[in-house]
């Protein structure tokens, strides 16, 4: 049985204004998986909790899939494939996609809250929107900003917000353009971790709502506007972003164009993205010739470029091998 020393009580009603004590509570046998699993009590809330309680696959009748299915997603693989290659219902890929996602999102905003990453002083900022949709192209346009930090490509933040419709039909709501809100909170999330000393550099396209937004959310900055029309190589100085949105199309099925695996429902294309977000910038290599650089380990956050189950074992963190 493995050995299980728990740091402090999982569930947050418990007072944490005393010290934590805990006394071992035996152990049960999970029938899933066969794996043994150490019970202990909190003895200042006197409620029992195990090793699985803080664990991404728990009450998973099928904790096997969760590591498979997160490389499928960020391999071009449909949903619908994964379900025949599992032989499991779609509904249960669908599950797992929002808890994957999930765990990807709640990860990505611990370490930036618990690392203290501050950015700004080496690199510009580099951002742009994605632009796809739901279900209809014409009918439910969606716009995906992103900003990625330019010298080690790490995704800082990503948003998806809906756009109105190419062409109004008679019956339709009209659709609210989020655009300027999107970007508005990916900024945001740039300011928290900018180092307050610096004045922090933008690169983006000639979109004339980026400059307003811009003014908004910082006093200090400088802004370099790369017309749409400058070759797209890696001369470019929006090469960062470029080359993520290419690598998008290509590794997230429901962003390759054009093919019938669309996304269907814009939630899903949020936990599909974070999955995506949480791989470029933890577990992949900055580029396939650097295989011990991640854009999380060359930022110092990260000792190394993670593997999946160091991603996806404990709730919201991080659990590095030894």
């Amino acid at each position: 049985m493995p050995a299980f020393a728990p740091k402090d009580c999982p569930y947050p009603a418990c007072d944490r204004s005393r010290s934590f004590t805990w006394r071992s509570r035996g152990h049960y046998k999970r029938k899933c998986d066969g794996r043994t699993v150490p019970r202990v009590q909190c003895l200042r809330c006197n409620r029992r909790f195990s090793s699985q309680t803080d664990r991404v696959d728990r009450g998973l009748r099928r904790p096997d899939l969760v590591i498979p299915l997160f490389k499928l997603f960020v391999s071009k693989v449909t949903m619908r494939q994964m379900a025949s290659l599992f032989s499991v219902n779609l509904k249960t890929i669908a599950h797992r996609k929002k808890l994957i996602g999930g765990q990807c999102l709640e990860v990505h905003e611990h370490v930036m809250k618990t690392t203290g990453v501050r950015l700004g002083l080496d690199a510009p900022y580099v951002f742009d929107e994605l632009k796809t949709f739901e279900t209809s192209r014409i009918r439910q346009p969606l716009t995906m900003p992103v900003v990625v930090h330019g010298k080690t490509w790490f995704v800082i933040h990503a948003e998806v917000g809906t756009l109105p419709a190419r062409r109004r039909q008679k019956d339709a709501a009209p659709r609210e353009h989020q655009s300027n809100q999107a970007v508005w909170i990916c900024l945001q999330k740039t300011l928290a971790i900018t180092d307050e000393k610096c004045t922090p550099h933008f690169v983006s396209d000639r979109k004339h709502s980026y400059p307003k937004l811009l003014r908004k959310a910082f006093a200090q900055y400088a802004h370099l506007r790369i017309s749409s029309r400058q070759a797209r190589n890696i001369h470019n100085p929006m090469f960062p972003i470029n080359n993520l949105f290419g690598q998008m199309r290509d590794n997230m099925s429901c962003l390759v164009r054009p093919n019938w695996a669309h996304a269907k429902k814009r939630e899903m294309l949020v936990q599909h993205l974070w999955i995506y977000v949480a791989y470029r910038n933890y577990v992949r290599t900055i580029t396939r010739k650097c295989r011990s650089e991640s854009s999380a380990s060359a930022l110092c956050i990260m000792p190394r470029p993670l593997e999946p189950q160091e991603l996806l074992t404990i709730r919201g963190r991080i659990r590095l091998a030894a």
